[in-house]
Parts: C-alpha cells; sequence; structure tokens
C-alpha cells in the first residue's frame, strides 16, 4: 500500500537566510563585527575579502568561513546578499559602484566618502540600483539611548535647552603618533555630530575650533564646537584622541530636568549608565550591557525582510558629513 505523502505547512512569515560579505584590512572585524553574529538567526557572513589574503585566510578559518579572496570582482559573485565595507571610506566609492550594480546592499562605516561630492553619487548610485545604504552607527541602538529618545521625543524634559557631548578617546598609544589616518575630527566628530542631531534635530550652524595642540603633528587631535538647532536648543560638543582612559558623556538638559547617558561610544558590550534627574522626581539611575552591533545586524536584517527603512541611511550619514564639512571651513 502506498501512503500519500506528507505535507509540510511551511511559514512564509520566516525570512531568508541573509549572507554577509566583509570587505576591508581591518583585522579588528574579527574581535568585534564577526563574533556578533552568534547571537544572531537567519544571516550568516559567507565571504570575505581583502587586499591581504593573510588576513582573510586567518580569519575564515577562525570563523568557519567557507570563501575568502583577495580578488574583489570575484568576492562579489560569492551570492552575498549585503556587504560590510570596513576598509577606509577612500576606497568605497569605486567599491561601492560595483557592488550596487550587481545589486548588493551596502553597510559602510562613517564618514561614508572623503568629501560631499563623493558622498552624493554613492548615494545617488544606490538609489538608482534600488539597493539599500546602511551606516554603522550602532550606538543609536544601546536600549538606553533609546529609551532616553524616547523620553526626548515625549517632551519628559521639557523644552530642550542644550545638547552636550563629550568624547575622550585614546586611540593614540603614544603621544608622538598621529591620530589616526584622517584625524580626531573623523575618528570622533562623525559621532558627535550625529548624537547631537539624534537629540537635538537638524543643525542649521556650527562655529568651533580644530586644533592639534596635543601632538604638535599634521593631524589634528582635539576639536569643540557649537550648534544651533533649527528648531530649538543649542548643542555642544568636545573631542579629543589624547585621554589614557576612554571618556564618553551625553546630557540632554530641558526646563524640567536632565537625562546623561554615560559609556555609551566604544567598545561593544559596554555597560551603560543612564542617570534620570528630573524636578520635584528625584534621581534615576539605569545601567544596561548590550551589543549593539548585534542590534544593529538584527535591525539590518528587519529592514531587508520587511522592506522598512534604514535605521540610519545614507541619507543621514550625508547630513552629518556636511556639518563637520562645514566647521572644518571656519
Amino acid at each position: 500500500m502506498i501512503k500519500p505523502a506528507i505535507k509540510f505547512n511551511i511559514n512564509p512569515k520566516i525570512p531568508k537566510r541573509i549572507k554577509w560579505g566583509i570587505a576591508g584590512d581591518n583585522i579588528n572585524i574579527g574581535e568585534n563585527f564577526l563574533p556578533a553574529f552568534n547571537k544572531v538567526q537567519f544571516g550568516k557572513v559567507t565571504s570575505l575579502y581583502s587586499h591581504n589574503l593573510t588576513i582573510v585566510k586567518k580569519l575564515a578559518e577562525k570563523f568557519s568561513i567557507a570563501n575568502y579572496s583577495n580578488n574583489y570582482d570575484q568576492f562579489l559573485e560569492s551570492e552575498i546578499d549585503i556587504v560590510y565595507f570596513a576598509n577606509t571610506n577612500s576606497e568605497n566609492l569605486e567599491m561601492i559602484k560595483k557592488a550596487a550594480t550587481k545589486g548588493i546592499n551596502i553597510l559602510c562605516e562613517s564618514p561614508i566618502a572623503l568629501n560631499i561630492k563623493e558622498a552624493e553619487e554613492i548615494i545617488r548610485i544606490c538609489s538608482e540600483r534600488n539597493v539599500n545604504l546602511f551606516i554603522n552607527q550602532a550606538h543609536r541602538l544601546h536600549p538606553l539611548l533609546i529609551k532616553a529618545k524616547e523620553l526626548v521625543d515625549s517632551n519628559f524634559l521639557g523644552k530642550i535647552i542644550s545638547v552636550s557631548v563629550s568624547l575622550h578617546s585614546s586611540i593614540m598609544k603614544n603621544e608622538s603618533e598621529d591620530s589616526g589616518e584622517h584625524g580626531i575630527i573623523n575618528e570622533l566628530g562623525f559621532q558627535a555630530v550625529d548624537m547631537l542631531r539624534f537629540f537635538g534635530g537638524e543643525i542649521s550652524e556650527i562655529k568651533g575650533y580644530i586644533d592639534n595642540f596635543i601632538l604638535h603633528s599634521s593631524k589634528e587631535d582635539y576639536s569643540a564646537a557649537i550648534v544651533k538647532f533649527s528648531k530649538v536648543g543649542y548643542g555642544i560638543f568636545s573631542i579629543s584622541a589624547f585621554a589614557k582612559q576612554r571618556i564618553n558623556h551625553i546630557e540632554i538638559s530641558g526646563i524640567n530636568g536632565t537625562l546623561l547617558i554615560e559609556n555609551n561610544l566604544g567598545k561593544k558590550m559596554n555597560s551603560s549608565r543612564l542617570v534620570i534627574d528630573v524636578h520635584k522626581e528625584g534621581k534615576m539611575v539605569f545601567r544596561k550591557r548590550a551589543n549593539k552591533i548585534t542590534a544593529m545586524i538584527r535591525s539590518i536584517h528587519k529592514t531587508l525582510s520587511k522592506n522598512l527603512p534604514p535605521f540610519t541611511s545614507g541619507e543621514e550619514g550625508l547630513k552629518n558629513l556636511i556639518i563637520i564639512e562645514q566647521l572644518k571651513k571656519n
């Protein structure tokens, strides 16, 4: 007797497994980005590219990644859905053109390009090819930062008076070295401006300073600026690259009180703190440890599977770049 075939009801809501590729020579992806996939469903890194074949071979072996290459065209043919560019932004334009032409979605570091013209071209190419362009602003996805944003948007603090961002990094190994490839303004300036815009809204004006008074090198190691928000209030940021210990905090002041967010930026699993101090309600302190990179990957998967807007788009990255360029001209 022939038994009828068993029919399985496949849940159409289960998203397909998203295949990631990573392009770049940054060995640090093995310390933060790749391990984040251990807690992500329906996504896997399946291909690596680098000029340095030794780097990608070691990473591929360590994380059991099947495909790796130092040939970019070969890398793009490995059936990936999205590519994360971990390389310097000086190479982004031509590499993104090739990836977008093949319909591959893009995740870039900030800034997305060396100048406004290149950034606009990247956005245009991705739009024409109907691919998503994401910017790595994973700090926006920390639960305490999201809660602080909800409180600000709900008028919990009343009218916002000011937003202050302080980022002091220990990125230099010693006092004789330059502060990164492009200086502190590219290392931390974009994060500072992004946080000001995240809480205060669009920026209509910026005035400030960029200096190299710590190392006296060709690269800047300090910057401070004050911004005017389009709707209401002012913002301030101070960034440097000479702190022996990394320090970062964001303070939002309103007529009803303040919010203070500490230790949100930086390492993927920082224990952050949110302090709420409101008139007649006393002070409340909340602590939370969260993997922002894992949260970013999940957000990207949600965007791709449900056709939602990116959590930080290329346009957001362009707005930050325009503000930084205005500061450099001051």
